[in-house]
């Protein structure tokens, strides 16, 4: 299944220092809903990509970490 999610007119934080696993948008963890899933925490940048990886969250973790992302990975794109 390929998803992909566009959030449009939604405001994402530029200069977040998280991204999303999900969307992959930055967010500021500061204010991002998150969840922790295997002993790592996770940031989202709205509902709708927490909604998602609700549903599938080994298969988002699994390819955020295929891309070199984290749970809480800092910001360096």
């Amino acid at each position: 299944m390929n998803e992909h999610f566009t959030h449009e007119g939604e405001h994402h934080d530029s200069a977040g220092d998280v991204i999303c696993p999900v969307c992959r948008a930055r967010v500021n963890s500061a204010t991002a809903p998150s969840r922790t899933f295997d002993g790592e925490t996770w940031f989202f940048c709205n509902e709708k990509c927490l909604r998602a990886w609700d549903k599938r969250p080994r298969y988002y973790a699994a390819r955020a970490r295929a891309e070199g992302l984290t749970g809480g990975i800092r910001a360096s794109l």
